[in-house]
């Protein structure tokens, strides 16, 4: 997003994504709805939580950049717009989501590493958890396998970001846009794209 879809590095993270990919039989709606995740999660996030939602040219461009996205990953079918994508995404949910043990397999570690990135102390990831859940839709909370949270950690929850983005907007705007450097914990000596993920035995 940093460098650009054109840029080598883009180029490379590319092949390495297709690289990886490559070794399962993935069908292209599961990649498609992954792909809508990208679009509108960060959306719907910034509508609830942040200082203030997208407007409707930003979300337009969002829309575009991350369906060039997946053409460059080989995705068929992408949709013409942003609303054929949404329906696409509301209907892959009814159908599909289902409780699975891969599904807490994988959004565990997830959270965990977002924790780690905000400074979380470790002896806190399970509260730090349970306030992440408090935030997910409860269909979502289903499927991943974790307990319910409870309306009153759902209220705490809301509430605590709610405050925050009170106070976002007393501060001053951001004049230039501002990357979160993952990679600078993960990776505090560097990395090379080609030596990320996982890899053929």
């Amino acid at each position: 997003m940093s460098n650009g879809l054109d840029s080598d590095r883009a180029t490379r993270a590319f092949a390495r994504m297709s690289d990886m990919h490559g070794r399962f039989r993935i069908a292209n709606d599961d990649f498609l709805y992954v792909l809508s995740t990208f679009v509108f999660s960060p959306i719907d996030w910034l509508d609830r939580f942040g200082r203030r939602g997208m407007t409707d040219e930003e979300r337009e461009d969002w829309f575009l950049y991350w369906r060039e996205f997946g053409r460059r990953m080989g995705i068929a079918g992408l949709p013409a717009d942003s609303v054929e994508f949404r329906n696409f995404a509301i209907e892959f949910e009814r159908k599909r989501f289902a409780q699975s043990a891969s599904n807490r397999a994988v959004a565990q570690p997830t959270i965990d590493l977002l924790l780690h990135q905000f400074f979380v102390p470790l002896i806190f990831y399970p509260a730090g958890r349970a306030f992440v859940m408090a935030l997910c839709s409860p269909p979502l909370v289903a499927a991943l396998g974790y307990p319910a949270p409870s309306s009153a950690l759902r209220l705490i929850a809301e509430g605590a970001m709610g405050l925050r983005r009170r106070i976002l907007r007393l501060l001053p705007e951001n004049t230039r846009p501002k990357y979160i450097r993952f990679g600078e914990r993960t990776y505090p000596e560097g990395y090379n794209i080609e030596e990320l993920g996982t890899f053929r035995r």
